[in-house]
């Protein structure tokens, strides 16, 4: 079973063992990256399976701030990240299924979550979009690594 909760200070030496393959780094960065991005408006979560961090992402509750596609009221999903060794077992796909009943809970007040992905990770596109997301249609074109899918769920 899939277990989504908030990171501690107590998960960071197993969160530091997580990466993703070398190709992959251009569409989600490092996981010492990715750790440099906290803030308060950054919250940060694990994604455990049998007591074990499988991965982690971070929610930004400013997103709407920094992007123009994103709406009011709406949370950004960023650097979702699986292991290396544990993606294309649908690991990637029970979290993303788990994350939409857990952020309805967590954040009441917000009406729907956002993320973009890019247009060549199509590994992730899929599994976002079997995991309750609806590609809106439109396109982020300032991505460090070309186009990108703007992609939707509702909280609500």
């Amino acid at each position: 079973m899939i277990i989504i909760r908030r990171m501690t200070e107590n998960d960071l030496t197993e969160v530091k063992t997580l990466s993703v393959e070398e190709n992959q780094i251009k569409y989600v960065g490092t996981t010492e990256e990715i750790l440099q991005q906290s803030s308060d408006t950054n919250h940060f979560y694990v994604i455990q399976k049998n007591n074990s961090i499988i991965g982690f992402f971070i929610i930004d509750t400013t997103y709407n701030k920094k992007y123009s596609f994103a709406q009011e009221a709406e949370l950004g999903l960023r650097a979702f990240l699986i292991d290396k060794n544990l993606q294309g077992k649908g690991l990637g796909k029970q979290a993303v299924m788990a994350l939409i009943p857990y952020l309805k809970s967590a954040y009441k007040e917000w009406k729907s979550i956002v993320l973009t992905v890019n247009c060549k990770n199509s590994g992730a596109y899929r599994c976002y979009l079997s995991g309750g997301f609806i590609d809106i249609g439109d396109r982020y074109l300032e991505g460090p690594a070309g186009p990108q899918y703007i992609m939707r769920s509702s909280l609500k």
